[in-house]
C-alpha cells in the first residue's frame, strides 16, 4: 500500500513542478494592486449570479448524463445524480488524483442502478460528447480570431491542446486504430494496460451508435454548458465593475478549456490562471483583469465543491468505498474505465 501511494506521489511530481512554476511565473508578471483593487470593488448582484452558475453548469451536465444513462435502461432522478456529480466535482477540485471524480460518482452510481458497465459507460459517453463540442469551438476560436495569432506561446498551446483532444477521440473511436496499436504496442506491459483501458471506452461509447437521437441531445447540451461556461465569465467580470464584450469572451473560454485538457499541471492549478491571462490579453482586454476572472472562478468552484460535498455527505449519497474505490485509479475494474479528465476541462 505505502508503494503504491510513493508511486503515485513519484507520478504527481512533474505535474506539481509544472503548476509551481506556472504559479511563480503569475505572482512575478501579475500587478497584484489592480487585481487586489478590482477584488475589493466586486458587486454583491454580480457575484450572486456568479455563485449561481455553479449549480447551473452541473445542472446542464446532469440532464445530459441522465438521458445518456438512459440508454442502457437504467435511471435514477436528477436529484440523485446532481449529488453524484457534486461529489465528483469536490474531489476532482480539491484532491490530486489520476482518477478524479468520475470514478467516484460513476461507483456512487453503480451502487445505486446496480450496474457497472451502465455507470461507467454513461460518463465515457458524457465526457467524449463534450469533448466533441469543445474541440469544435476550440477550432471555431482559432480561425475566428486573428488578434490571438502573434501571440505565439498561446496559439502553441491551443495547438497542443487540440492535438491532444483530437488524438485521445481518434484512438478511442477508431477501431482500426486500437487494432494497429494492439499489434506494435500490444505485449508491453504498460502500454497493454492503456490499450485494455481504450477497448472498455469503445465498448462504451458503441452502446451508442443505434442511439443518433440520444446523442444529438447530448451534445445539444454540451452546447449549452459551453455557452453557461461563457456567460458565467462574462458575470466575473462584471462583478469586478467591468463590461467585456460577449464575443471576445466566447473567444477566450474555450481557448482556456482546451488548453487546461492538457495533463501538464496539477489540478489546472497555474495553468488555468496563465491562460485566461494571457487569452484577456491577446482579445484586447487586460492581463489582471483574466487573472482576477481566472481566480473568481475557480473560487466559486472551490467553493461550491466543499458546500455541495458536504450537502451530498449530510444527506448519505456519498460514501467512503466510492471515496476508497476512486482512490485506487487504474485498479479499476477492467470493462469499467473513465477517460481522467483535468478539473477544467468543462466536458
Amino acid at each position: 500500500m505505502k508503494l503504491g501511494r510513493s508511486k503515485a506521489l513519484l507520478k504527481r511530481l512533474p505535474m506539481t513542478a509544472v503548476s509551481l512554476l506556472l504559479v511563480a511565473y503569475v505572482v512575478v508578471s501579475s500587478d497584484w494592486s489592480a487585481v487586489l483593487d478590482k477584488v475589493q470593488n466586486i458587486e454583491a448582484f454580480w457575484l450572486v449570479l456568479l455563485v449561481l452558475t455553479a449549480p447551473a453548469l452541473v445542472a446542464a451536465s446532469v440532464w445530459k448524463w441522465r438521458r445518456l444513462l438512459n440508454v442502457y435502461g437504467h435511471d435514477a432522478s436528477f436529484g440523485q445524480l446532481f449529488g453524484m456529480y457534486v461529489a465528483g466535482q469536490f474531489y476532482n477540485n480539491l484532491l490530486p488524483t489520476s482518477s478524479g471524480g468520475d470514478v467516484v460518482r460513476a461507483e456512487m452510481l453503480r451502487r445505486r442502478c446496480g450496474s457497472g458497465h451502465a455507470a461507467y459507460g454513461s460518463i465515457v459517453a458524457e465526457r467524449f460528447t463534450g469533448l466533441a463540442v469543445l474541440i469544435l469551438i476550440a477550432v471555431l476560436a482559432l480561425v475566428e480570431a486573428p488578434a490571438i495569432w502573434p501571440h505565439t506561446e498561446l496559439v502553441v498551446g491551443v495547438a497542443a491542446g487540440l492535438l491532444f483532444a483530437s488524438a485521445v477521440m481518434l484512438v478511442v473511436l477508431s477501431r482500426r486504430i486500437t487494432r494497429l496499436l494492439d499489434r506494435g504496442l500490444g505485449n508491453v506491459g504498460p502500454a497493454r494496460k492503456a490499450l485494455k483501458k481504450v477497448h472498455d471506452f469503445q465498448d462504451s461509447l458503441w452502446q451508442y451508435r443505434d442511439h443518433p437521437f440520444e446523442l444529438s441531445v447530448a451534445l445539444g447540451f454540451s452546447g449549452l454548458f459551453y455557452l453557461l461556461a461563457i456567460a458565467s465569465t462574462v458575470i466575473a467580470a462584471e462583478a469586478v465593475g467591468l463590461h467585456p464584450s460577449w464575443w471576445a469572451v466566447s473567444i477566450c473560454v474555450p481557448l482556456v478549456l482546451i488548453v487546461t485538457l492538457l495533463p501538464i499541471s496539477l489540478n489546472g492549478i497555474g495553468l488555468w490562471e496563465v491562460v485566461f491571462a494571457t487569452s484577456f490579453e491577446a482579445m484586447g482586454m487586460t492581463r489582471e483583469l483574466g487573472l482576477t476572472v481566472a481566480l473568481l472562478l475557480r473560487a466559486r468552484d472551490v467553493g461550491w465543491s466543499v458546500l455541495g460535498f458536504l450537502l451530498v455527505t449530510l444527506a448519505g449519497l456519498a460514501t467512503r468505498a466510492a471515496i476508497a474505490e476512486a482512490a485506487k485509479g487504474p485498479d479499476v475494474p477492467a470493462g469499467q474505465a473513465v477517460p481522467a479528465m483535468p478539473r477544467n476541462g468543462g466536458v
